[in-house]
């Protein structure tokens, strides 16, 4: 963990289908918060109710880089840290079943809102939400009304 701060997974209070919400308040603990996302979703989705490993990885790349987007846009602090929550929407016995995985950070305008753009043949950053739009079922970003943008996507399983 960075000095900067501590992830930290907050169990208590869910609202229904929520698996799990965790705080995100530096850069450096986006590693810990992409493997707290695979583990709530490989949690929640324990037998009976199946998902893919493909599908969990695909979880796990578009949690990475929706991560990413708000540790690098937003100035996270133990004070203002990003919200991330996994939910589990509908059920593997019934039509449509996915994993929903929001992040809530202080950016406070639209633009801080997740953009796909044309990235350089060589740049090393800017392709994050052309990954999320290919991999992700459904995606979209917005300006919170209490303050801050969300960014979110799910993948039906």
């Amino acid at each position: 963990m960075s000095s900067g701060g501590d992830v930290h997974a907050v169990v208590s209070e869910l609202p229904h289908g929520c698996a799990g919400v965790l705080h995100l308040t530096a850069l450096t603990e986006v590693p810990h918060a992409r493997r707290w996302v695979r583990e709530t979703v490989e949690r929640a989705t324990a037998f009976p109710v199946t998902i893919s490993t493909h599908s969990i990885d695909d979880v796990e790349l578009c949690a990475s880089e929706i991560l990413t987007n708000a540790a690098q846009h937003s100035i996270l602090s133990p004070e203002a840290s990003a919200r991330v929550s996994v939910v589990m929407i509908g059920d593997s016995d019934k039509s449509d079943p996915a994993v929903r995985v929001e992040c809530h950070d202080p950016g406070n305008t639209a633009e801080c809102l997740p953009a796909a753009v044309e990235a350089a043949p060589y740049a090393t950053s800017g392709r994050g939400w052309r990954i999320v739009e290919a991999l992700a079922t459904r995606c979209g970003s917005f300006v919170h009304p209490d303050g801050g943008t969300v960014a979110w996507f799910e993948i039906e399983y």
